[in-house]
């Protein structure tokens, strides 16, 4: 028997997640708990049965997944931890390995990913979805190109992205038009891509604002 402690702020989730642990017969949800407090609190005070699995969400109120996880592996090295999410952010995902946690879900695959997430914990293996690892990479990826640009790159990409024209841009840095254009061109070229709506999209997917 696998005993499971669901920690998720939202009602519905934490009751889909809870109806599909429950199609494994040798799956048991203890309870479910809506922060990372009740979670931590509900862990420390439970002594007569143990918890093998915790799912916890890694965006609450409060403590928040990642700090509740922290606290619990503090506590006790060996739970096991699985983080549930909407993020794909490499920093997040690396942070919560080096704590102890195993696995990694996407909320948008819980239902291909979370049985196999489980598994590898169980085995004490670390599980990321495939989607977040490729996302991961993808980022890792634009990241290394976005390093490649200059400082007057970044400025201009920067005040593209937050909606200024190129006749702004070029009495902001006090160049031409034309040397705003050329970088442009430049910029698209270093970051492998052909259009502005291209342009823009990355920008907003990757915050880049001033």
């Amino acid at each position: 028997m696998v005993n499971f402690l669901i920690v998720d702020d939202h009602d519905i989730i934490r009751e889909g997640i809870k109806t599909l642990l429950e199609t494994k017969v040798s799956y048991t949800v203890i309870d479910n708990v809506s922060s990372g407090e009740e979670a931590y609190r509900f862990y420390t005070s439970r002594l007569e049965q143990p918890i093998d699995i915790i799912l916890m969400d890694i965006t609450m109120e409060g403590y928040g997944g990642l700090e509740a996880s922290k606290r619990i592996l503090k506590r006790n090295p060996e739970q096991k931890i699985i983080i549930m999410t909407m993020h794909d952010n490499p920093v997040l995902i690396d942070q919560a390995i080096h704590i102890g946690v195993l696995g990694f879900v996407s909320k948008n695959a819980l239902t291909q990913d979370l049985f196999a997430a489980i598994e590898f914990a169980l085995n004490k293996r670390i599980f990321i979805s495939p989607k977040l690892k490729a996302n991961i990479e993808n980022k890792k990826s634009y990241d290394k190109k976005l390093a490649s640009l200059t400082s007057r790159e970044l400025d201009i990409l920067k005040m593209i992205a937050s909606g200024d024209k190129m006749e702004k841009v070029a009495d902001t840095l006090f160049i031409s038009k034309k040397t705003v254009a050329n970088n442009l061109a430049i910029i698209k070229s270093k970051l492998d891509i052909e259009t502005d709506y291209e342009l823009f999209s990355l920008t907003l997917k990757n915050n880049i604002v001033i």
